[in-house]
């Protein structure tokens, strides 16, 4: 799982290519079975290579669903949160173990951090970047993971009791409201990916 930005374009269609440059290195190396770090770094290469793709974030998420593992690693980029059963709930391993910084500028790599994904918990990716006139990264960060332990799990319904979501509904119930919550009400796009 990966989210990004490639700031600086001319146009909508521009940074659609940029960003389809980015999925495509990052799709090639990972699915040839090359390591995060590896991945991270050929992006990196691509992006020196390219003024379009110089100083683009990316936060990638490789979820092993047998275990629930979780290798994540970002370069100028929110990190990815996790929420529920079995997750800390806290900020300061994600800001502080993972950070790297923009691709394609020389920016420190950053490191990988691997967490456990229980089963009924969430795996959370912000897609927005830096914002002018917004709220800090923490305080967004801190906002969607209190939101999203106070609103998940969804109380449990009588048609079946071990549904983790509740209901068939219960996450787009779930999405709708996180989004208000951190979106508050301000006229800003939020763009959030729940796994």
């Amino acid at each position: 799982l990966a989210v990004g930005t490639v700031g600086g374009q001319p146009s909508a269609a521009a940074e659609a290519a940029a960003a389809g440059a980015l999925r495509a290195v990052l799709a090639d190396c990972l699915l040839a079975g090359g390591l995060l770090v590896e991945a991270l770094d050929r992006l990196d290469a691509a992006a020196s290579r390219s003024a379009a793709l110089r100083g683009a974030t990316v936060a990638v998420a490789v979820l092993d669903t047998r275990s629930g593992k979780v290798e994540q690693a970002r370069r100028g980029h929110l990190p990815a949160l996790m929420s529920g059963p079995g997750a800390a709930g806290a900020l300061h391993g994600p800001l502080d173990d993972t950070a790297g910084g923009p691709l394609g500028v020389g920016a420190h790599r950053g490191s990988p951090r691997t967490d456990v994904l229980e089963p009924g918990g969430l795996l959370l990716l912000h897609a927005a970047g830096p914002a002018p006139g917004h709220a800090p990264a923490s305080t967004r960060l801190h906002t969607l993971l209190t939101g999203s332990n106070e609103l998940w799990p969804p109380p449990p319904t009588d048609a079946d009791p071990h549904d983790p979501t509740g209901s068939s509904t219960a996450m787009d119930v779930f999405a709708t409201r996180l989004i208000d919550r951190v979106g508050g009400s301000a006229p800003v796009k939020v763009d959030i990916r729940v796994l």
